[in-house]
This record gives C-alpha cells, structure tokens and sequence, in this order.
C-alpha cells in the first residue's frame, strides 16, 4: 500500500463518515429550521413541518449514498492506484458523482410538495 491509497482511501472512509455522522440529527428532527444546516432551500422553509419531512428525506438519501463512498474508501485501500492512473482519476470524481445523486432527488422532492 503507498501513500495514493492511504490518501484516497482515509480521505473517502472520513467523507463517508462525516457525512453520515452530520446527517444523524437531521434524520431525529433535532434540527429545527436555520441558516446554515439542513436543507435549507426556500420550500423547506415553509413550516416546520415541511423543514422536518425534507430534512429527514435529506438525510436518509445522503446516509444512503454515503455508503458507497464509506466503502469505495475501504477498496481504494488496496487497489494499484498508483499503478493506474485512470483508475485513480475515476476514483477521483466518484464521490462528486455519488453525491450529485442525492441533491437531485432532494430537489424532486422539495418540488413534489
């Protein structure tokens, strides 16, 4: 193992965790609606309880695609990424991708209400 794999694989195992670790209070409804954490997007803003409901759908759908990412830092521990530099770009704009997912279905949502 070199230092590409401990960097991709510690940095994407701490987004992983980070992200769902963020997400937790959400998903309880110990947030209430504020500036500056949640879905803070104009419609979540429109009751309280419209803030819970998408707050929790928020959070369930990035727990959910933090997954793949908490575990794509685990493989890249032991994948030739130094090796393969292609595949060490591809792994470079996975969790970009993976985090794209759950805004727009947030979005969907928000706009579904």
């Amino acid at each position: 193992m070199d230092a590409v794999n401990v960097v991709f694989g510690a940095s994407y195992v701490a987004m992983g965790l980070l992200l769902i670790i963020i997400c937790i209070p959400l998903l309880r409804d110990a947030i209430g609606p504020n500036p500056w954490y949640g879905v803070r997007l104009p419609k979540s803003f429109a009751s309280p309880e419209v803030w819970y409901e998408v707050n929790r759908y928020g959070a369930k759908q990035v727990i959910l695609w933090s997954l793949p990412i908490l575990l794509l830092g685990i493989i890249c521990f032991f994948l030739p990424l130094k090796q393969n530099q292609t595949l060490a770009m591809l792994l470079a704009i996975a969790p970009l991708v993976l985090l794209v997912v759950p805004a727009v279905k947030i979005f969907r949502f928000i706009k579904s209400r």
